[in-house]
């Protein structure tokens, strides 16, 4: 996570993969976006779809509905999970399609998202990246290229010079960010209804 996610690693923690943290998660995920656009090559047939003002679901992304099984299971068995996203208006294509095709989706399941303007953290974002923070206690780096494309999933660490900072920039955030329908209409975002298929 930037210049102050040393690689100070925990061994027992080398090789858990995020399947492993997920799923061993007893409280709460959370999941800090910072970037306005994402390039993902298995959402990009979707996303022109949409663009192009298409009939377009989350359901149609290659692995979406196993996603939203893991945050079911999750949810019934009380695990939180929290995603905030930090953002500049106007909003991106690319997140009204995450939110149309895919957020609207994973809060049915039991995830929670909220979203805050970059103006109003910067100072408390700067030299951050985007991560995942586990039951308050293990931190999971992602390393995203300018263009928001993927470059590396960090090694997960304990440190905790690092979970100190991740918690607290978390603890900060929920305490500004405004949950995702209240932050749609303040800003008068209107977004394309999502369409469910059968997906049998």
């Amino acid at each position: 996570m930037g210049s102050f996610m040393s690689r100070k690693l925990s061994n027992n923690l080398y090789n858990k993969n995020f399947q492993d943290l997920w799923f061993e998660a007893k409280k709460e995920i959370f999941r800090l976006e910072l970037l306005n656009t994402y390039l993902v090559d298995y959402e990009m047939q979707a996303f022109e779809k949409y663009k192009k003002g298409l009939e377009v679901s989350g359901l149609e992304i290659p692995g979406f509905d196993k996603w939203l099984q893991d945050i079911e299971q999750k949810t019934k068995n009380r695990v939180k999970v929290l995603d905030i996203q930090v953002l500049d208006l106007p909003m991106s294509d690319y997140l009204k399609f995450g939110i149309s095709c895919a957020s609207f989706l994973a809060e049915e399941k039991g995830e929670k998202f909220m979203f805050i303007e970059r103006k109003d953290v910067l100072e408390l974002i700067n030299g951050i990246d985007d991560f995942w923070l586990f039951d308050s206690e293990i931190v999971l780096p992602m390393n995203y290229d300018k263009d928001g494309r993927l470059i590396s999933m960090g090694v997960p660490t304990t440190n905790p010079i690092i979970v100190s900072k991740c918690r607290y920039i978390r603890d900060i955030l929920i305490k500004n960010a405004t949950f995702m329908h209240e932050f749609l209409k303040k800003n008068n975002i209107d977004l394309k209804k999502y369409i469910l298929k059968d997906n049998k």
